[in-house]
C-alpha cells in the first residue's frame, strides 16, 4: 500500500491493479464533492458519480455524455449488436430513455429508439428500420416495464407508420 499527499507522481510504464480475472475496485476522487471516477470490480463496470461529465474530443463537457469530434463530420456515436450475421427483426441497436417518479421513484416514461433489420444478412443486402416507441399508460406498473409500443416507424425506401395502443393509424407507401 501506498499514499501519495501534497504532491504528484509520475509512472513511466503500466500500471496493473490486481489480476486478470481478479477484480478490484479503483475509485478517483474529483475535485467537487461527490465527484469520482470508479471501476467496480463487482460488476465490471466503470461509473462516473455525482456531478461527473464524460467528454469525448473535447475539454469542457457540457453534459454527462457530451462527444465532440475533431470535424464537423467525425462526432459519431456507434451502437451495435455486435453478431456476425443479422437475421429479419434482429436489433442492431436502441437508445432507451427511462425516468424516476419524485413521489414512489419507480421507473416512468420509458420510451426508445431503435433500428431493426427488414430481411436477411445473406441476400446480400440488409435494408433497415427506424422505430420510435413509448412506454404504455401503464400506471407505472412494474410488470410493463421495458415493453415499450412501436408509435413511428420508416423504413429503408421512406414508408411512414403511425400506431397508437388500437392499431396502425396509417401507412404511407414511398
Amino acid at each position: 500500500a501506498a499514499t501519495v499527499s501534497n504532491g504528484g507522481g509520475q509512472f513511466n510504464g503500466a500500471i496493473n491493479v490486481g489480476v486478470d480475472d481478479t477484480g478490484y475496485d479503483v475509485k478517483f476522487f474529483g475535485d467537487t464533492a461527490s465527484a469520482y471516477m470508479l471501476w467496480d470490480a463487482s460488476t465490471d463496470d466503470l461509473i462516473l458519480g455525482g456531478v461527473s461529465r464524460l467528454g469525448i474530443g473535447l475539454t469542457a463537457p457540457l453534459s454527462a455524455l457530451h462527444v465532440r469530434g475533431a470535424d464537423l463530420t467525425s462526432a459519431v456515436i456507434t451502437v451495435g449488436n455486435s453478431a456476425n450475421t443479422v437475421n429479419n427483426g434482429d436489433s442492431l441497436g436502441t437508445y432507451n430513455f427511462d425516468g424516476r417518479d419524485t413521489s414512489t421513484n419507480s421507473a416512468g416514461g420509458m420510451g426508445n429508439i431503435s433500428v431493426k433489420a427488414v430481411g436477411d444478412q445473406n441476400t446480400g443486402r440488409t435494408p433497415t428500420r427506424m422505430i420510435f416507441s413509448t412506454h404504455p399508460d401503464s400506471g407505472n406498473d412494474a410488470s410493463l416495464l421495458g415493453n415499450v409500443v412501436e408509435r413511428l416507424s420508416i423504413d429503408s425506401s421512406g414508408n411512414i407508420i403511425i400506431a397508437n395502443t388500437g392499431g396502425t393509424l396509417y401507412t404511407t407507401t414511398a
